[in-house]
């Protein structure tokens, strides 16, 4: 059970996050399979997509959540795995590469067939310094590992993770935001992961404060319900990317041969523009490769090649550019002169304001007012 200092003052619903009896109930049908499930997606993604940078820095910010989570279920509370004491130092938990791992995704994704120099490497150095102090600890005597726990549950390489992380995660969000991504074709489902990582480090931040003030930090870690569930909820919905839309979540590069034939690929060029002309799907905001192929009557990676190789875009530049010049004609429409230039990106499938300004701007070379006002009057 969770250690409370009486001397702090108490608040019942604090004490109630640690004490509810139904917490081992979660943790056995809901948390145990969750973190089953993505440990396992996971690591097969990463083998799957080894060679896909972008998969591989995605797939890793996803496992340093998943695992972070699944350590903490090991070991020491009555919902645990009943693991030993040992296993609260096994080097299984990598939160601090959660951070630099989305920040280098976003920026593979911002300049596409981007090589990471050993400088961008280096964002990884305070995950590999816990690890291999946890390893340590890990290794050594049974009496070495009782001078790092400080409440007979906790260690202080793990508190001092969990507080670097509060600052690291922060500073990767403000990281990625200033790169820019709108203009680069991110869709709405990668602008949630940022969104995800801050909830954690928000969470976090609030129990670690509740602990200090109403425990002393003599309240384990081990029992941040609130933590496991944010975690348990991205670890659901990155699972459904990974298997039902995986891709939005990277942006495959121009292959350098054509495994089509030259009159097979002009005619599913053109059978591709008919039906994005005829049946305008980009009008969807939910449209995706898949579904575009079935409407063509394709297959899913040709499709992905006639995009890459006969029209040189990725699915989301290809896509965009028939929303972009769906706008451009309803702003010049008198008939929606009262909707406002939003209300129109959204008929036009955009689902982002800022995504949709930023694009706008990058093929156009103006905002659409500028656009409205430099079109001829008629």
């Amino acid at each position: 059970m969770p250690l409370v200092s009486v001397n702090r003052k108490h608040n019942e619903v604090w004490e109630a996050i640690f004490f509810r009896r139904e917490v081992a109930y979660i943790h056995h049908k809901f948390f145990y399979p969750v973190n089953f499930l993505a440990l396992f997606i996971g690591l097969f993604g990463l083998y799957r997509y080894r060679r896909e940078i972008q998969m591989v820095l995605f797939l890793v910010f996803f496992l340093s959540l998943a695992l972070y989570s699944f350590k903490h279920q090991l070991y020491s509370s009555s919902y645990s795995m009943n693991a030993s004491e040992r296993w609260a130092f096994f080097p299984l938990s990598f939160l601090l590469a959660a951070g630099p791992a989305l920040y280098l995704y976003f920026s593979s994704l911002k300049k596409s067939g981007r090589v990471f120099s050993r400088q961008d490497w280096l964002h990884f150095l305070p995950a590999l310094l816990v690890f291999l102090v946890e390893a340590l600890l890990f290794i050594v005597p049974e009496a070495w590992r009782d001078f790092a726990i400080f409440n007979n549950y906790d260690h202080y390489p793990g508190l001092s993770e969990q507080i670097t992380f509060l600052a690291s995660g922060t500073y990767y969000c403000f990281c990625i935001k200033n790169l820019g991504n709108n203009d680069a074709g991110v869709s709405r489902w990668q602008l949630g992961f940022p969104v995800f990582l801050m909830t954690v480090a928000g969470v976090l931040a609030i129990m670690v404060a509740g602990n200090l003030y109403f425990s002393d930090l003599m309240s384990t870690w081990l029992d941040y319900h609130p933590v496991w569930l944010v975690i348990a909820v991205f670890s659901l919905w990155s699972t459904y990317l990974l298997v039902f839309k995986k891709e939005v979540l990277y942006q495959k590069e121009v292959r350098k041969e054509n495994r089509l034939t030259d009159p097979k690929l002009a005619a599913w060029k053109a059978e591709t523009e008919t039906v994005m002309q005829t049946r305008k799907p980009y009008l969807n905001p939910d449209l995706s490769l898949q579904t575009l192929a079935q409407m063509i009557g394709i297959k899913e990676k040709d499709l992905s090649e006639v995009l890459n190789i006969g029209f040189s875009k990725s699915f989301h530049d290809y896509v965009n550019q028939y929303r972009i010049e769906e706008v451009k004609k309803m702003l010049l429409d008198p008939g929606k002169r009262h909707l406002t230039n939003f209300a129109l990106a959204q008929e036009a499938g955009f689902n982002s304001k800022s995504a949709f300004f930023g694009l706008f701007k990058k093929h156009v070379g103006m905002t659409p007012g500028e656009f409205k006002q430099k079109a001829p009057k008629g």
